[in-house]
């Protein structure tokens, strides 16, 4: 046999053509359609073991073969999704008609094993009695299911709403809690570069937060009292303490946690010489802070 195409028999044939055309036409169309068909498509195809749900995210082409012409056909199943409970299969029947449209359904392996004659039939895959599903191979863009997952992966990341509170910047860093997940995504790099410094405004009371900037400059214009919040355990942290053109004010400062620890045992008196500063370093130990000065520069 040179072709899988069938010309009816005639009335004159030691055979009818009632007696042979139903048979041989249908193998002949499930020959033909069935031969080298592929399906392709470049989205993502994913199972859901636990609604026992089969889903495509783009649509899928089905390439077959018109069993009257011979030419190729394409059939097209939009994205979408199908609920196939346990042992069943799910399928889809293939038009000869170039551009139909297609959709997939499921039969009980019971049913498509008695009843069902698969002429044009695409078997998708098999659920079994644990909704585990079994698929036929597809052809799909790997490239694009990669790039996929890693968009997936990247949203999560910035959107889990049970534990990430702040908005992410460009140069924002993730923070993850025990299992993994991120927890703020609002600390920036440049708060880890230890090259950072921040200016503050000075008033009779502020505070010096070390969250935003390892090194904070205030330049005195009252006398004042700050608190000193922020900061990480085994950071260093620095403040420049600078009197404007007046000069003579005083700055007392706290922690709001625990007492600083100066070194010697008492905290220094600020440089009072206009235009002077004196710089305080700040060490964070345990949730302890433990501070020095350089004075009278």
């Amino acid at each position: 046999m040179g072709s899988n195409y069938h010309s009816s028999f005639t009335t004159a044939s030691v055979f009818h053509s009632d007696d042979m055309n139903p048979p041989l036409s249908s193998l002949d169309a499930a020959i033909t359609i069935l031969k080298g068909s592929l399906m392709r498509g470049g989205g993502t195809i994913g199972w859901d073991s636990t609604a026992g749900t089969l889903s495509w995210s783009e649509a899928i082409d089905f390439i077959t073969h018109d069993p009257d012409s011979g030419k190729m056909a394409v059939n097209t199943m939009a994205s979408g999704s199908i609920t196939i409970p346990s042992s069943n299969m799910a399928y889809l029947d293939l038009s000869s008609v170039s551009g139909a449209t297609v959709s997939a359904t499921y039969v009980a392996f019971s049913t498509a094993s008695t009843s069902l004659i698969p002429t044009n039939r695409i078997i998708l895959g098999a659920v079994d009695t644990s909704l585990g599903f079994t698929p036929k191979n597809f052809s799909v863009n790997l490239s694009n299911i990669l790039n996929q997952a890693s968009t997936h992966t990247y949203a999560h990341q910035l959107n889990s709403s049970s534990v990430h509170t702040s908005t992410a910047g460009a140069s924002a860093i993730l923070i993850a809690d025990a299992n993994g997940l991120p927890i703020d995504s609002s600390r920036q790099l440049a708060e880890y570069s230890g090259a950072r410094e921040s200016s503050l405004t000075c008033a009779a009371t502020f505070t010096i937060d070390f969250s935003t900037a390892e090194t904070r400059f205030v330049s005195l214009t009252t006398n004042a009292s700050a608190i000193i919040t922020g900061g990480e355990n085994g950071h260093a942290y620095k403040l420049r303490v600078q009197q404007d053109a007046t000069g003579n004010w005083t700055l007392a400062l706290g922690a709001t946690a625990n007492s600083i620890r100066w070194e010697g045992g008492a905290a220094p008196t600020i440089t009072t010489a206009a235009t002077v500063s004196d710089w305080l370093t700040f060490r964070r130990s345990n949730g302890t802070w433990f501070a020095s000065a350089n004075q009278n520069f």
